[in-house]
Protein backbone atom coordinates (compact mmCIF):
# COMPACT_ATOMS: atom_id res chain seq x y z
CA UNK A 1 0.00 0.00 0.00
CA UNK A 2 1.41 3.38 -1.03
CA UNK A 3 1.13 6.68 0.77
CA UNK A 4 -1.75 7.86 -1.43
CA UNK A 5 -3.73 4.75 -0.56
CA UNK A 6 -3.04 5.40 3.13
CA UNK A 7 -4.31 8.97 2.69
CA UNK A 8 -7.46 7.78 0.92
CA UNK A 9 -8.19 5.26 3.66
CA UNK A 10 -7.58 7.73 6.49
CA UNK A 11 -9.73 10.38 4.77
CA UNK A 12 -12.66 7.98 4.93
CA UNK A 13 -11.88 6.48 8.34
CA UNK A 14 -11.09 9.57 10.42
CA UNK A 15 -12.98 12.69 11.46
CA UNK A 16 -12.27 15.71 9.24
CA UNK A 17 -9.76 17.43 11.55
CA UNK A 18 -7.84 14.22 12.19
CA UNK A 19 -7.89 13.35 8.49
CA UNK A 20 -6.49 16.80 7.65
CA UNK A 21 -3.69 16.38 10.17
CA UNK A 22 -2.93 12.89 8.89
CA UNK A 23 -3.00 14.20 5.32
CA UNK A 24 -0.37 16.78 6.22
CA UNK A 25 1.79 14.01 7.64
CA UNK A 26 1.37 12.01 4.44
CA UNK A 27 2.39 15.11 2.44
CA UNK A 28 5.56 15.37 4.52
CA UNK A 29 6.40 11.70 4.03
CA UNK A 30 5.76 12.06 0.29
CA UNK A 31 8.20 14.99 0.12
CA UNK A 32 10.79 13.01 2.04
CA UNK A 33 10.37 10.01 -0.25
CA UNK A 34 10.85 12.32 -3.23
CA UNK A 35 14.11 13.61 -1.71
CA UNK A 36 15.37 10.08 -1.19
CA UNK A 37 14.68 9.20 -4.81
CA UNK A 38 15.99 12.47 -6.24
CA UNK A 39 19.31 12.29 -4.42
CA UNK A 40 19.98 8.99 -6.18
CA UNK A 41 19.76 10.65 -9.62
CA UNK A 42 22.36 13.28 -10.48
CA UNK A 43 20.28 14.68 -13.36
CA UNK A 44 17.37 15.67 -11.13
CA UNK A 45 18.80 18.90 -9.68
CA UNK A 46 15.72 21.09 -10.34
CA UNK A 47 13.42 18.58 -8.66
CA UNK A 48 15.86 18.33 -5.76
CA UNK A 49 15.83 22.11 -5.29
CA UNK A 50 12.01 22.14 -5.16
CA UNK A 51 11.80 19.10 -2.87
CA UNK A 52 14.32 20.54 -0.43
CA UNK A 53 12.49 23.89 -0.43
CA UNK A 54 9.27 22.06 0.48
CA UNK A 55 10.87 20.91 3.72
CA UNK A 56 12.67 24.16 4.47
CA UNK A 57 16.19 23.30 3.37
CA UNK A 58 18.44 24.80 0.68
CA UNK A 59 19.85 22.59 -2.06
CA UNK A 60 22.54 21.63 -1.92
CA UNK A 61 22.51 21.74 1.85
CA UNK A 62 25.47 23.31 3.63
CA UNK A 63 25.85 20.09 5.58
CA UNK A 64 24.45 16.75 4.44
CA UNK A 65 24.71 15.48 8.01
CA UNK A 66 22.50 18.32 9.26
CA UNK A 67 20.13 17.89 6.31
CA UNK A 68 19.62 14.19 7.05
CA UNK A 69 19.14 14.98 10.75
CA UNK A 70 16.45 17.53 9.76
CA UNK A 71 14.82 14.96 7.48
CA UNK A 72 14.86 12.36 10.27
CA UNK A 73 13.10 14.79 12.63
CA UNK A 74 10.46 15.55 9.99
CA UNK A 75 9.90 11.85 9.29
CA UNK A 76 9.56 11.04 12.99
CA UNK A 77 7.12 13.91 13.47
CA UNK A 78 4.99 12.81 10.52
CA UNK A 79 4.93 9.20 11.71
CA UNK A 80 4.01 10.35 15.23
CA UNK A 81 1.06 12.34 13.82
CA UNK A 82 -0.15 9.32 11.87
CA UNK A 83 0.19 7.07 14.91
CA UNK A 84 -1.67 9.53 17.15
CA UNK A 85 -4.53 10.14 14.74
CA UNK A 86 -4.95 6.50 13.79
CA UNK A 87 -4.85 5.40 17.43
CA UNK A 88 -7.39 8.00 18.53
CA UNK A 89 -9.60 7.96 15.46
CA UNK A 90 -9.86 4.27 14.79
CA UNK A 91 -10.30 3.41 18.47
CA UNK A 92 -13.64 5.27 18.36
CA UNK A 93 -15.03 2.93 15.73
Amino acid sequence: MGLEEVRTYLDSALEDEAADRAGGAVDTLTSLRRIRVITQHGDARHRAVVAFQEIGLPFPPASWEQAWAHIAVLAKGALDVLREEVHAGLAQR
